[in-house]
């Protein structure tokens, strides 16, 4: 009841408690266990614990652990390496995933879930999307709400980025009106914040200005503990920038500072450094400050192989272009978009820049 809550430190306390019962009653403690799993996943949702990586790959390489614990350890493993970049943990991830047979429906599911993710975040967007459109029609089947929400929300993320934005938008909004209908708010959150991505990754001021105060709104309920209210500034300062008010957009923006600590740094703080550098090359500053860009352009290396970064791109090569660095801007431009652009169609900031 509280994982359906997003309640993550009474979930900690739960299974402590928990243990502590079954240690009173001299059951002995199980080598793998759904327990740790839980206690894996809360640790992660609240303290962005990345500590667990290597705990979760462990238990993914032990061939002596049942199926199916295997392939429940490599899906939150994969969500963890896609969070902090770790695409060599992620192919070993997946390479052993693929490799593991399963025999239950069950498990099956946890493999198309574990390929979704990978894929979504480090390989091929149609293979993504291939597996988000089966793991749907299973999760619609098993008639369990919360696991469909959260496959919803997950092929979600290959559609917009194959350019199939109504298609995303469509399944969002499932997701959030049969949780609206329970009046689970942190899966209203959940399904709101994808729908405000979706507005960010296709600069869709309209529908920005549509979600952006509902998961303002249901911010107190949000999964992701550390994102109760770091993303609301950042949001507004890119509504401001589609809007063109620039001096707003930069209010904004200062406001959000805390999105850097929210976030891994490769993620928070590159989106912030990148509406940075993009508010000075549209306000026609002289010179954007060395070392500015210079993060930005390291930041840019640390994650271009894994997601897609279509704004924060866009932001380096203008800010490269600026600096009269246009070499420079050549080979970051050709890289992103032989590798990992994403197939929205007409990205204004991206368009633009090009």
């Amino acid at each position: 009841a509280h994982r359906l809550l997003y309640d993550w430190e009474q979930v900690m306390h739960s299974l402590t408690e928990r243990r502590a019962l079954l240690v009173g009653a001299r059951v002995p403690a199980q080598r793998y266990s759904d327990d740790e799993i839980a206690l894996f996943e809360a640790r992660w949702w609240r303290d962005w614990d990345g500590q667990i990586l290597r705990a979760a790959m462990k238990r993914v390489l032990d061939g002596r652990a049942p199926t199916l614990h295997r392939l429940q350890m490599a899906v939150l493993a994969l969500i963890v390496a896609d969070n902090q970049y770790q695409k060599r943990d992620a192919e070993r991830l997946a390479e052993v995933t693929v490799s593991i047979e399963t025999g239950t429906p069950r498990e099956d599911t946890e493999k198309s879930k574990a390929r979704l993710i990978f894929h979504t975040a480090f390989g091929d967007l149609d293979v993504a999307l291939a597996a988000g459109t089966r793991l749907v029609e299973v999760e619609r089947r098993s008639g369990n709400s919360a696991s469909l929400w959260r496959a919803l929300r997950w092929i979600s993320l290959p559609m917009r980025l194959l350019g199939d934005q109504p298609g995303a938008i469509s399944v969002l909004l499932e997701a959030y009106e049969q949780a609206a209908r329970l009046s689970l708010r942190g899966e209203m959150w959940n399904a709101a914040f994808y729908l405000q991505g979706v507005a960010l990754d296709c600069e869709d001021l309209n529908l920005a200005l549509k979600w952006a105060p509902i998961v303002a709104e249901l911010t107190p309920d949000a999964t992701a503990h550390r994102l109760r209210t770091s993303e609301y500034h950042y949001t507004r300062a890119r509504i401001e920038f589609m809007r063109g008010d620039f001096r707003r957009a930069r209010e904004h923006l200062e406001q959000a500072r805390s999105l850097k600590t929210a976030l891994s740094p490769a993620r928070g703080e590159q989106s912030l450094v990148a509406l940075d550098v993009l508010l000075r090359v549209r306000a026609g500053e002289a010179r954007i400050p060395r070392t500015l860009l210079g993060r930005l352009h390291r930041l840019h290396l640390a994650t271009r192989d894994s997601g897609v970064w279509d704004f924060e791109t866009a932001a380096l090569v203008a800010g490269l272009l600026h600096s009269q660095k246009a070499d420079d801007a050549l080979a970051v431009n050709s890289y992103y978009m032989r590798v990992r652009r994403s197939r929205i169609v007409s990205h204004p900031t991206l368009s633009a820049v090009q």
